[in-house]
């Protein structure tokens, strides 16, 4: 992925296999609506180089060209943020296999009272507190977020919490 990058990458994007990896994140991570830099997502990877997710369906994947091509409309229609939750890096010489744990969420627009509303869905991991229900709420940097789903990690080691934030649904005080 690092050493064979197109003329076009940015240094700074392919210094280390973490930063390509950020920078890969960074580029299909966005609120609907905001347009993709496919460029700088092309400027990352080497010549031929593929990408492959294991999900629900099995193994997908293809060319960097492949993936855009299926998921640009998606991504920048209906909004995505890219959660990564752990990383194992495969390395031989310059070439790495990066295996990585991350909660996909996106947003939406919807009609709603005769207006346009947002959401995002976010996905929390926090310890574990005793009591947590639907009926509670998180503030996360002045957005109030409702809890659709708490689902408990270990035994009591954390929750997981599955919330919806709309837009204009801030937290006061």
């Amino acid at each position: 992925m690092l050493a064979a990058a197109t003329a076009a990458a940015n240094p700074a994007d392919i210094a280390a296999i973490r930063t390509t990896v950020t920078g890969v994140y960074e580029v299909i991570s966005g609120p609907p609506g905001q347009k993709r830099d496919f460029d700088r997502m092309r400027g990352m990877f080497a010549p031929g180089a593929t990408m492959r997710a294991i999900g629900p369906k099995g193994v997908r994947g293809g060319t960097v060209e492949d993936y855009i091509a299926r998921n640009s409309a998606i991504l920048e229609k209906e909004g995505f943020t890219e959660r990564e939750l752990g990383q194992r890096v495969e390395q031989w010489g310059n070439l790495a296999t990066v295996w990585a744990r991350v909660i996909q969420q996106t947003g939406r627009e919807f009609f709603a009272l005769s207006a346009i509303q947002a959401e995002t869905r976010v996905v929390f991991h926090l310890r574990f507190i005793e009591g947590m229900t639907t009926e509670d709420r998180v503030d996360y940097d002045g957005q109030l977020h409702d809890i659709h789903e708490v689902r408990e990690l270990g035994r009591r080691a954390g929750l997981e919490l599955h919330t919806i934030a709309r837009r204009g649904d801030v937290a006061t005080g």
